[in-house]
């Protein structure tokens, strides 16, 4: 049996930026599986990012593994990548491992109405499958994220 590939994800939980790369994440097909570990100040954020993966992982029949981390460390522990959100760049250049700011080339754009309180809903409703966010796949499944986890998980 092959392990998964595991992905730290730091800062994770940003609503406007986190819903894109949750749907770059799910429609992610590599070789071996995902295991995606989320670490957030917020951990609420990072577990509704980590369940909007899940839900859309589950229309496209994939199964990433998804984890909420306690710190930035435990999600590092044993990483073979990392996904930088903008709180998280400076330490970028530290890391051992291969990682990617987010944003990157202009992707993806910050979804309008992130700080308006109705708009957690709406992405509750995503994570709960309530609503399908189908049209989250298709707007994100050519990402520089998708790019780089090729680059970096096929050397």
């Amino acid at each position: 049996m092959t392990t998964a590939h595991r992905i730290a994800i730091l800062g994770g939980g940003d609503l406007s930026l986190g819903p894109a790369v949750a749907a770059s994440l799910a429609a992610y097909q590599g070789e071996r599986r995902l295991q995606l570990a989320f670490y957030d100040p917020n951990p609420d954020g990072a577990g509704l990012m980590a369940g909007i993966v899940r839900k859309l992982a589950y229309f496209i029949r994939v199964r990433p593994e998804t984890m909420v981390s306690k710190s930035a460390e435990e999600a590092l522990e044993g990483a073979q990548a990392a996904i930088l959100f903008p709180e998280f760049a400076a330490s970028g250049e530290a890391l051992p491992i291969p990682s990617i700011v987010i944003p990157q080339d202009g992707w993806p754009t910050p979804l309008p109405g992130s700080d308006d309180p109705s708009f957690r809903f709406q992405l509750l409703r995503w994570a709960n499958g309530e609503e399908e966010p189908i049209h989250m796949l298709a707007e994100n499944e050519r990402s520089p994220i998708q790019a780089f986890l090729d680059r970096v998980l096929r050397a």
